[in-house]
């Protein structure tokens, strides 16, 4: 009697049809997407490769392909979810002409994000910082572009100065992640403000601040503008 087919061996194969390379490229993105899962629920430092494997619903063998280790997989992951990340906060932000406005709106989508998928705020501000390293390196860049551009949106009114001020980094990282951007060389106050933001983020993210969202996002609204008046007033740049 002829055995019958495993469910398994029936299951189409999910990369039927593709060329090489949009199979190698699709399983990437199938280990990305299941390093969200694995990193933002166990952290950087408790994922195992069989663990992504069996989330990803592929062997070792295709990790090795795309990645040469589990530290250049989580700077990867990492990478992607700053990207998306950025992407839609450039995208919120870019149809706002009024930058009080835009600061808020900016404000309130990163929050909203992490409120949505607590594994975003773990994996941009809570894991790299533990990790240290590349990771570490990753975050900061992260950190201060980010401030950056929400100051320079306050600051300047015409959108056309901040699309012409933000197409540059993402491009960069486009093209080649992290290390190909440029870095943001920002003064102390650009620096405080990041560092300062980060760790408010990373206290509601791992619920040590009891605030709702949009208490969240008002504080860092007055925090960021009040940081920008004083800058102001200490560079004369402020014509009161």
């Amino acid at each position: 009697m002829t055995s019958q087919p495993t469910r398994a061996a029936r299951r189409p194969h999910r990369f039927a049809g593709m060329s090489k390379e949009d199979r190698v490229q699709a399983r990437r993105e199938a280990f990305l997407q299941a390093g969200i899962s694995v990193i933002g629920e166990s952290g950087i430092a408790e994922t195992k490769v069989r663990d992504v494997c069996r989330k990803a619903e592929l062997t070792e063998r295709y990790f090795y392909e795309s990645f040469e280790n589990l530290d250049t997989f989580a700077k990867a992951v990492v990478e992607s979810v700053a990207m998306q990340v950025a992407g839609r906060l450039f995208l919120k932000a870019v149809g706002i002409d009024e930058g009080q406005a835009r600061l808020r709106a900016v404000a309130k989508e990163l929050v909203t994000i992490m409120d949505e998928d607590p594994r975003v705020g773990r994996i941009l501000f809570i894991e790299p910082e533990r990790a240290g390293g590349a990771l570490a390196k990753v975050r900061q860049q992260m950190l201060y572009g980010t401030t950056w551009l929400m100051t320079m949106w306050l600051e300047n009114p015409e959108s056309n100065n901040m699309v012409v001020a933000a197409l540059p980094m993402m491009t960069q990282f486009m093209n080649g992640g992290s290390e190909a951007v440029d870095p943001v060389m920002g003064d102390i106050t650009t620096i405080a403000m990041a560092g300062a933001a980060a760790e408010v983020l990373m206290a509601w993210v791992d619920d040590r601040l009891d605030m709702s969202a949009e208490e969240l996002v008002d504080y860092l609204v007055s925090f960021i503008d009040e940081a920008v008046v004083w800058r102001r007033k200490v560079t004369g740049s402020d014509p009161s």
